[in-house]
């Protein structure tokens, strides 16, 4: 089993669903370590939040997302 990479791997930095996981990435960091931000979001909310943010990742993975366009 080889691993290959989309045509345009060098490009992901620009894709939205990679934005998106960076943003889950540090408000799942943020949360934990800051404790007063605890205080501020309920735990409750702050789950429905990343549930949304996990399914707009995935509709980020599924639309055709357009590359720039080549100047």
């Amino acid at each position: 089993m080889s691993v290959k990479l989309v045509d345009d791997w060098k490009m992901v930095w620009r894709w939205f669903s990679t934005w998106l996981v960076a943003l889950s990435a540090i408000c799942l960091q943020l949360y934990e370590q800051v404790p007063m931000l605890k205080s501020y979001i309920p735990d409750n909310v702050f789950h429905h939040v990343m549930t949304a943010v996990i399914v707009l990742i995935i509709v980020g993975r599924v639309i055709k997302q357009n590359p720039p366009d080549a100047h």
